[in-house]
């Protein structure tokens, strides 16, 4: 992700995971939103109903 002067946002955070071998990476929403509007669509629908399941099965367990 480019700033609006161009830089890279998330290169830094990617050295980091290389280092430490990890694969987990914090990205700001408001980034997404920017970058590609179909994928901020596609992670909010599936986030929501991913939670709908979790309050029916959690209301279906008791």
């Amino acid at each position: 992700f480019k700033l609006d002067t161009g830089e890279l946002f998330y290169e830094t955070e990617l050295e980091n995971m290389k280092a430490k071998e990890s694969t987990t990476m914090f990205i700001d929403f408001s980034h997404v939103m920017r970058f590609n509007d179909i994928l901020q669509r596609t992670i909010s629908d599936e986030y929501l109903r991913s939670v709908k399941a979790s309050s029916l099965s959690l209301s279906h367990s008791h």
